[in-house]
């Protein structure tokens, strides 16, 4: 038994080992080598002729004002997360299911994305870079924050799934929306160039695509390896509680023994 517990005990270690690392390696952006020539286009926005329509999302009805015909192909840098306790905007309810901070064309090209650090707040997207020479080289233009919103439950949850380090395509409509119940409303930028309040894109997908998954063996290891380690220490209670059981009918017997004789 002290083998099997010191065998669990080292699979612990190692799979402690696995998740840490794989939790910082999945989010890493992939070298630009490895970025597909479709993410180095601009994104397509056209007049569109789609007009207003409604749909229903967790019993709410929300309304659709399309504004522009869009089609966008880039790298998922950073999103949001709706079941973090600090984003008290969102929720399982919210209808923007996620936002996606994107970049492609000369930011791919060149492999500048590398050299910087992005995060997501509740509905915006944040970028650093360390050198000015970098600062210089990034284009502000060929990044942005993307309000995913969709009636397709297919697409929904292809959202809910994207990660970061993804290559993804994107079609549908710029559009501005609002929730009838309450008259509260989002409205589209429509241009790449605004940055600050009201610079992001609302886009209404009635495509989604994830061109070329990041890191996928390194999200696998992590997935894995909190369940191993989860499943290790509930075996190794259960063999604390089969130990602690067998000594003491072991007791019991050897005290039955005794007064026997």
């Amino acid at each position: 038994m002290r083998i099997v517990h010191k065998l669990i005990n080292l699979l612990v270690i190692i799979s402690i080992l696995a998740c840490g690392i794989s939790f910082y390696t999945k989010k890493q952006l992939p070298p630009q080598k490895t970025l597909l020539p479709e993410i180095n286009k601009l994104p397509i926005q056209t007049n569109t002729t789609a007009e207003p329509f409604s749909f229903k999302f967790k019993n709410t009805t929300y309304e659709v004002t399309p504004k522009a015909d869009y089609e966008l192909w880039g790298l998922v840098v950073t999103h949001n997360y709706i079941n973090n306790i600090a984003d008290i905007y969102h929720s399982e309810e919210s209808v923007d299911l996620k936002d996606i901070c994107v970049i492609w064309g000369q930011n791919a090209k060149t492999g500048v994305y590398e050299k910087g650090k992005y995060k997501s707040g509740s509905w915006t997207c944040y970028w650093q870079f360390k050198s000015g020479k970098a600062w210089s080289q990034f284009s502000e233009s060929q990044i942005a924050n993307n309000h995913l919103i969709t009636s397709n439950p297919i697409i929904q949850k292809q959202i809910q799934n994207v990660r970061i380090g993804d290559q993804v395509h994107i079609k549908g409509y710029l559009a501005n929306y609002k929730n009838e119940n309450t008259n509260w409303h989002r409205e589209t930028s429509l241009t790449r160039k605004d940055t600050g309040n009201h610079a992001c894109e609302v886009v209404y997908l009635e495509e989604f695509e994830v061109l070329k998954p990041g890191n996928e063996l390194w999200y696998q290891i992590f997935y894995w390896s909190k369940w191993t380690i989860l499943g290790l220490i509930i075996l190794k209670i259960v063999l604390v509680f089969y130990s602690a059981h067998k000594e003491v009918n072991k007791m019991n017997n050897s005290l039955t023994n005794k007064n026997e004789s």
